[in-house]
């Protein structure tokens, strides 16, 4: 954990943010979830399995699923968080309400292969969103750290 000043938030938002795909918000029984590109995960398309690291980053009020596909070959793919709009604040309330008594939360990874869509269930610990997401509902928050002008979900609320 590091504390950023105005500038370096900024660039990190900016750079996070350039680093998003395309992405559909997918929800399966309960289970949040990103379609993406084919592109964006390295992946064994012949047995349809995915290999996986993934992690947290919170900026503000937005976060960042930091996640790594393939084995000797990886593909970064970064995927958006949002506590600013209702959209990505009833994502985030999906994707907590996967967590277990660890702190541990899931949500799902999917792309297409032509014949089918490949799903995979990722868990990560998500700890730090739950005192963000109850600390942004509990305590009013200043202005600039709300809407970042490249965030999907920011975009869509305007």
């Amino acid at each position: 954990m590091q504390i950023l000043d105005w500038a370096e938030y900024e660039h990190k938002m900016r750079k996070r943010l350039s680093q998003v795909p395309d992405f559909r918000v997918i929800v399966v029984d309960g289970t949040p979830g990103f379609l993406v590109p084919r592109s964006c995960v390295k992946a064994n398309h012949k047995k349809r399995e995915i290999t996986w690291e993934a992690q947290l980053e919170i900026l503000g009020l937005h976060g960042f699923l930091l996640v790594e596909t393939g084995k000797r070959k990886k593909k970064k793919l970064t995927l958006p968080l949002c506590l600013v709009s209702r959209e990505g604040r009833a994502l985030v309330s999906l994707l907590l309400n996967t967590v277990n008594n660890e702190g541990q939360g899931r949500f799902l990874l999917a792309f297409d292969v032509g014949e089918g869509t490949v799903v995979a269930e990722i868990t990560l610990d998500l700890k730090p969103l739950v005192v963000v997401y109850l600390m942004s509902t509990l305590m009013p928050t200043l202005e600039e750290f709300r809407m970042a002008p490249d965030c999907p979900f920011c975009e869509n609320e305007k």
